[in-house]
């Protein structure tokens, strides 16, 4: 049991981690934005996906349910069994979200370096054929 304890406050840490690197991500995107203006509001439907993803509940197997009581063994290796596999299923999930994640986040970076640098050749442009 000890194990799937570890398991569940890891899943815990992952999760809470995820959440804090999204906001901050999401701070950094608009410090890093080089033309000042009024906040933009983002499209709720804007999405680059080209399907729809795949969600947690489709992904993990049905919620364990603990046995009537701790005396009959082999309804409770049964248990431990269905609550190792929802966390071993849990943890796919969330190690294969990290990388989907990690993914976008190198892409919506890219995107940030390249409107900046666009931005920044427009600027020098404005700059260099200012009248005098």
């Amino acid at each position: 049991m000890t194990i799937s304890i570890r398991k569940k406050h890891y899943l815990q840490r992952v999760a809470a981690t995820a959440i804090i690197f999204l906001n901050t991500s999401a701070v950094c995107f608009a410090a890093a934005s080089a033309v000042p203006a009024a906040p933009a509001q983002t499209d709720p439907n804007a999405s680059n996906m080209s399907g729809k993803y795949k969600l947690f509940a489709q992904s993990i197997p049905a919620l364990p349910v603990p046995p009537k009581s701790l005396s009959d063994i082999a309804a409770f290796k049964k248990y431990i069994a269905a609550v190792n596999a929802y966390l071993d299923a849990a943890q796919k999930y969330i190690d294969a979200s990290t990388n989907d994640l990690n993914v976008i986040i190198i892409q919506r970076n890219l995107a940030i370096k390249s409107a900046n640098s666009v931005t920044n050749t427009y600027n020098a442009f404005l700059d260099a054929n200012k009248t005098k």
